[in-house]
């Protein structure tokens, strides 16, 4: 073991997590498709055949197809689930434990023997969920998130038609729980959660004004006025500017209380020349996490360097006011690097430990999780 200094002591790092810092790692001694659960006799009702839930694509495409993740710093896990449209139906969830290096499935898909039923049953136009209650699986693109210590699921592109509807989703004990009755269209974006009102905010691509929900009380309400068109969108809520921060076409600032549109933002500095750093050719899907702690956003896209954006002062606008790009490149004895990003995005499957002084990535299910220590 070794150590990463942090307000409140040191945090203990696993052996195989980089020592030196800006240098690469990968980590742990299994993948996500060692949990297949296809391959699993006693999950499987058609094992050795396909599964049910496989899809045209399977089970890699719980990473390949649009899919994120949700980092939980409490907990120093990263959650992931994914799948959708008609490329994967497995709902299953797993997580990947920083304190052990080690993946693991943390329920079975839907279909399973014990939990046999029509996983195409046609309905996802009006029904986001399969007969026995869980969300249908989704590309989910930024709709995972964890709030409170709480995993939250806001689907995206839902498993079959890709065009069903959505709503929102709880990880309580390892099933999932719907809390509101309501739905949303399908969410080729992100849902974010605004803290200083307490809500969620569900920011879709095109011309779609954003819609926020309050589990509180479940009401709801819409940004009226809104004219943001988009590819996709990934990104994050900025508590200190009351605004929400939007990676597409464009980056893009909004305010979180609707009194201002999108807006693309004025930075200098060492950006990513996005035509060559992404397949998409902009920053939609690229992976992008806040961090509180140094006031700034660090992102990856490929390579082994990370971007970091850092805003303008808090009291400047941050609409208007300039951004600073810079970069932090790997150690010259850095000798590790992550493999390529899937060709639709990264999204939240790149995570950041503010407590370990460490972010990292995971590409798809046969490979091990990428682990960078910034310091």
């Amino acid at each position: 073991m070794h150590y990463s200094l942090f307000i409140g002591g040191p945090v203990t790092l696993p052996d195989d997590f980089p020592t030196v810092a800006r240098t690469w790692a990968q980590v742990g001694n299994n993948t996500l498709s060692d949990f297949n659960p296809a391959n699993d006799p006693t999950i499987n009702p058609n094992h050795p055949g396909t599964a049910p839930w496989w899809g045209s694509n399977g089970h890699g495409s719980i990473i390949s197809a649009w899919c994120s993740g949700a980092w939980d710093e409490a907990t120093k896990k990263l959650f992931i689930t994914g799948g959708g449209h008609a490329d994967y139906g497995g709902n299953e969830v797993y997580a990947w434990d920083s304190t052990t290096s080690a993946f693991s499935r943390l329920n079975k898909s839907t279909g399973a023997i014990g939990n046999t039923g029509n996983l195409n049953d046609g309905l996802d136009a009006t029904v986001p969920t399969l007969f026995d209650g869980q969300p249908r699986a989704a590309h989910n693109y930024g709709n995972l998130r964890v709030v409170n210590g709480e995993l939250w699921n806001f689907q995206g592109s839902t498993w079959y038609s890709g065009f069903g509807v959505i709503s929102a989703f709880k990880l309580v004990g390892t099933s999932w729980v719907r809390q509101t009755t309501r739905t949303w269209p399908e969410c080729y974006g992100m849902t974010v959660w605004d803290s200083t009102r307490q809500r969620f905010v569900i920011i879709s691509s095109g011309n779609a004004p954003p819609q926020w929900w309050k589990p509180s009380d479940d009401t709801i309400g819409s940004f009226t006025g809104f004219t943001y068109n988009s590819s996709g969108v990934n990104g994050d809520y900025d508590p200190l500017r009351d605004i929400i921060l939007q990676f597409s076409t464009n980056i893009t600032a909004l305010k979180a209380d609707g009194s201002a549109d999108a807006v693309t933002i004025t930075a200098t500095g060492t950006a990513p020349d996005w035509a060559t750093y992404l397949p998409q050719g902009h920053s939609s899907g690229a992976g992008i996490v806040r961090d509180a702690v140094n006031d700034r956003w660090l992102i990856w896209g490929s390579g082994t360097s990370i971007y970091v954006l850092t805003p303008p002062p808090v009291g400047q606008n941050p609409l208007t006011a300039t951004w600073v790009w810079s970069k932090i490149d790997a150690d010259a004895g850095n000798s590790v690097t992550p493999t390529a990003p899937t060709s639709n995005g990264t999204f939240g499957r790149f995570w950041y430990s503010p407590s370990m002084k460490c972010c990292g990535v995971v590409n798809a299910v046969t490979q091990k999780m990428y682990v960078f220590r910034i310091e």
